[in-house]
């Protein structure tokens, strides 16, 4: 069920939605046409946007796990993005909120994420919303 606050309808995406979030994603993220009609396919992925008027403002993906060690499945947010004119306003808490609440709904009792080191705005963002540094450490390399 959508929820609105504040002329803000934010609501669980879906495959009709894929044109719209690259659209989003060209001005504020990194992510595709084909990332997200490959993710909105996924039966495990959770996608939430933000509409005003109609237009989508921001988003918020996800899933969950069963990895990271842990014995219980963990959310894992990897794709959020707010646009740059309705920053500091509240959405991307609300954005948050709803997924982590969508996240615990399908079994997780924890949530993490990953932000570029020296990240001046989400890093900020989401400590603001009790995230913390977590026992692990990612490790990468190229293929």
């Amino acid at each position: 069920m959508p929820t609105t606050t504040r002329a803000v309808t934010i609501r669980l995406l879906g495959r009709a939605d894929a044109s719209r979030l690259a659209m989003l994603s060209a001005r504020v993220g990194t992510e595709t046409l084909a990332d997200w009609t490959e993710r909105l396919a996924r039966s495990d992925s959770l996608v939430v946007g933000a509409e005003i008027d109609g237009r989508l403002v921001g988003y918020a993906a996800g899933d969950v796990r069963r990895s990271f060690g842990r014995p219980s499945p963990t959310g894992l947010i990897d794709a959020f993005a707010v646009d740059l004119e309705r920053r500091g306003h509240g959405l991307g808490r609300d954005l948050a909120a709803a997924l982590m609440d969508r996240l615990r709904g399908r079994g997780a009792d924890r949530v993490i994420t990953l932000v570029p080191l020296h990240d001046r705005e989400l890093d900020p963002f989401f400590r603001d919303l009790g995230f913390r540094d977590e026992p692990v450490i990612c490790l990468g390399r190229a293929l």
